[in-house]
């Protein structure tokens, strides 16, 4: 509710947004609900501009992908982190990501 609010007053500022949907992502995903988790990362990582936050939201996606067992999903996200955000914390473990799973 307290990320809804956010995004209900802030629908301005893109930054506050693409953090309130990232951490509804979080949220969902540590409960369980990996659909509502990869709505929101994916939304994250389409719909703004914030290396840290996009990065950080298709590494995610990628790991839920490989949770739920979807190999060729995950490898997507990996390489959509290498092509836009190469040289983001999350590269390095998209590398990682990508080399486990081939």
């Amino acid at each position: 509710q307290e990320f809804q609010r956010s995004l209900d007053e802030n629908a301005d500022d893109y930054t506050v947004t693409a953090h309130a949907r990232f951490e509804m992502a979080n949220l969902d995903a540590s409960q369980g609900d990996y659909s509502d988790a990869l709505k929101f990362y994916l939304m994250v990582a389409t719909i703004y501009e914030n290396e840290y936050f996009c990065s950080e939201s298709l590494l995610r996606a990628a790991r839920i992908f490989e949770h739920l067992q979807r190999p060729k999903e995950a490898i997507k996200m990996y390489s959509e982190i290498l092509e836009k955000y190469k040289n983001s914390p999350a590269a390095n473990l998209a590398k990682q990501g990508i080399q486990l799973i081939k």
